[in-house]
């Protein structure tokens, strides 16, 4: 006899939510709301790394070569943050990229999303921290939206008459924990609007600068998570 529809949808979600649990218990989570060290041997992340290349058009004609780390975290599905070395496909050559992934799995849902890739050259590696340290980079439109998140929430925290923008990102830093997070050197000035909700989000072109205002040097830290919304949380400030 055949299943109602409804009935047969019910039965397929809730095969796929057992099979979504059985994963986290196999990957041994101790904890749902931080990241977790996981084995990049595991069965679930080979899966993983033989996926990324046929799913995402970002790895398309390149192959991973080596797992370097992997971390987990429960949030709206799982989420993996995954640091891997790739080559173009079928070179034989050695890795010539290393690039750190996130990855928002719902398999009940047959979702997989590539939040974010980060890909740097081999040859750069040389220069860089070891991994979870700070990294330096370039200014880029990700470090000026969230230096521009940042000052929005400064000003809505500030008991001031004019609203403040940031006028010049002067060195950025950035690292893996729990998202990206970016550390800027940021130089802050006062504006001709009044520090209101409805000027926030506007640039220098809609509020010059105030004549009379005099720029502060600051170290702005703000956290990204492309999978929260917002996606960025100001974490600290310092002004001098």
């Amino acid at each position: 006899m055949a299943l109602h529809p409804l009935l047969s949808l019910v039965f397929l979600s809730s095969v796929y939510f057992v099979a979504y649990v059985n994963c986290l218990r196999n990957i041994k989570l101790t904890s749902l709301d931080r990241l977790q060290d996981i084995d990049v041997n595991s069965k679930k992340i080979q899966e993983l790394v033989k996926d990324i290349p046929r799913r995402f058009n970002e790895f398309a004609g390149r192959e991973i070569v080596k797992v370097i780390n992997a971390q987990g975290q429960v949030v709206s599905g799982y989420k993996y943050i995954l640091t891997v070395q790739t080559r173009s496909r079928n070179s034989q050559s050695l890795p010539t990229k290393r690039c750190t992934l996130t990855i928002l799995d719902q398999p009940w849902l047959k979702s997989r999303i590539l939040h974010e890739a980060n890909c740097l050259l081999i040859k750069r590696l040389q220069h860089m921290p070891v991994p979870g340290g700070w990294m330096k980079v370039r200014v880029n439109r990700a470090a000026r939206r969230a230096a521009a998140y940042g000052m929005s929430i400064i000003n809505s925290k500030c008991n001031c008459f004019f609203m403040k923008l940031v006028s010049n990102i002067k060195s950025v830093q950035k690292k893996a924990n729990a998202g990206l997070m970016y550390k800027m050197q940021v130089t802050i000035m006062d504006t001709i609007c009044r520090n209101t909700a409805a000027n926030y989000g506007k640039n220098f072109l809609n509020c010059p600068r105030n004549p009379r205002g005099r720029p502060k040097d600051c170290e702005m830290t703000v956290l990204k998570q492309p999978w929260k919304t917002p996606m960025f949380k100001l974490i600290s400030t310092t002004c001098h």
